[in-house]
């Protein structure tokens, strides 16, 4: 994997410390991630209303994948992208000041890429680690849109761009690989791995949870997600299907905020645990997500390419 990098890295390391924090006060009893045990009255403050709002709306913004936990699913229309441990961010330069924007909507200006010559607005997708950026996708090059275009094309685009980017931290391009068993096993073999995406070559960029594009782990789900509280206490994935309720009043909790549930059984009704920090609910794929095989992911035919 190609890589430049020099040693400004402290207001890109801050920027990941505090959204660590923000992410990691209370820790699961079961599970080596953590969540956020929110504070008892924040959501009676007017001014933390007003700045929730607006961090789910440029959360949503986000393209979200669904997860995969259907055999054969995957055929040669498929590329594999390996997605490292990190948070999604989006890059984004204008009048030549870098801005990088969390998956919680938050925004934080960095001092991250110099770009070569005059250039107008553009928006990089990223995973963000302890130290590099990861680049995973290219959405606006010099004002022009380019979230219109398939993903294959738009990856190609990102790596011929690639060398008019220099960063001030250290940025890796993630690789893509064919949708063969040989691809699979590079993917799987790489570092620091969460898992695998599959982008459809023609897919295109949007907000939401995109069917097009899949996730696929062999890690542990857990049993706590986050969904929407919605109407008059209706629990809602992302996609707007309701799994359950709850009583606003004895959580304290207003209509369009989150929540962290936990599913004991393989029924829905979720219990409500706590407030979520994070800005948006979790896809219902996720909620169902079974694991399988990497082998069991391609199509029949497909497994012995390459």
């Amino acid at each position: 994997m190609d890589f430049r990098y020099s040693n400004s890295t402290s207001s890109f390391k801050e920027f990941i410390l505090n959204r660590a924090q923000k992410l990691s006060s209370s820790v699961r009893k079961a599970g080596n991630y953590k969540s956020l045990e929110s504070n008892r009255n924040i959501f009676e403050t007017s001014s933390y209303k007003t700045n929730f709002k607006k961090r789910k709306k440029k959360a949503r913004q986000f393209m979200v994948e669904d997860w995969l936990s259907e055999k054969n699913f995957v055929d040669g229309n498929y590329l594999a992208v390996p997605r490292p441990f990190g948070y999604k961010c989006k890059l984004v330069i204008l009048f030549g000041r870098t801005y990088l924007v969390s998956d919680l909507g938050e925004v934080s200006e960095v001092s991250a890429i110099n770009l070569e010559g005059e250039f107008g607005k553009v928006v990089l997708e990223v995973i963000c680690s302890e130290d590099t950026y990861y680049l995973l996708d290219l959405l606006v090059w010099n004002e022009l849109d380019l979230s219109v275009l398939g993903a294959e094309e738009r990856f190609s685009l990102l790596k011929s761009k690639f060398t008019k980017i220099h960063f001030k931290s250290r940025a890796e391009m993630l690789p893509t690989y064919n949708c063969d068993f040989s691809g699979l096993m590079k993917a799987y073999e790489s570092p620091d791995l969460k898992g695998i995406l599959f982008y459809h070559k023609q897919s295109t960029y949007k907000p939401g949870v995109n069917l097009w594009v899949k996730f696929w782990t062999d890690r542990p789900v857990g049993d706590e997600f986050v969904l929407y509280v919605k109407g008059t206490g209706e629990l809602k994935t992302l996609e707007g299907y309701t799994l359950g309720d709850v009583d606003l009043e004895s959580f304290y909790l207003v209509p369009g905020v989150t929540v962290v549930c936990k599913f004991t059984n393989p029924g829905f009704n979720p219990k409500v645990l706590r407030r979520a920090e994070s800005t948006l609910a979790d896809p219902l794929s996720k909620i169902k997500y079974k694991y399988i095989s990497l082998e069991d992911i391609l199509e029949p035919g497909v497994n012995n390419n390459g």
